[in-house]
């Protein structure tokens, strides 16, 4: 897949978001979230199911919530991290 995905290199950032990028890249690039938000626990809300948390804004909250993050920067470290030799894998 490494090789393929090197081979094909598309220069396109999905306009959409980046709801499947890598989580690392939050903590290893400061300048990945553009906007965030404090939120605490709201209590709970059925969906699909089963209970997942709810949150609220709240400007003393606990948590951080990214609201806004920099696309090319979630591309740039996707290619980055593709391309670093170190990862890739031993000969079988």
């Amino acid at each position: 897949m490494r090789e393929f995905m090197l081979g094909i290199q598309p220069d396109v950032v999905a306009p959409a978001g980046d709801a499947d990028g890598p989580a690392a890249i939050s903590i290893m690039r400061r300048d990945y979230v553009v906007e965030w938000k404090r939120v605490s626990f709201g209590g709970w809300k059925m969906a699909d199911g089963h209970e997942v948390p709810m949150f609220r804004d709240d400007p003393q909250g606990r948590a951080l919530v990214a609201t806004k993050v920099d696309a090319r920067i979630a591309t740039e470290e996707w290619w980055r991290a593709l391309k670093n030799p170190a990862l890739r894998s031993p000969a079988r």
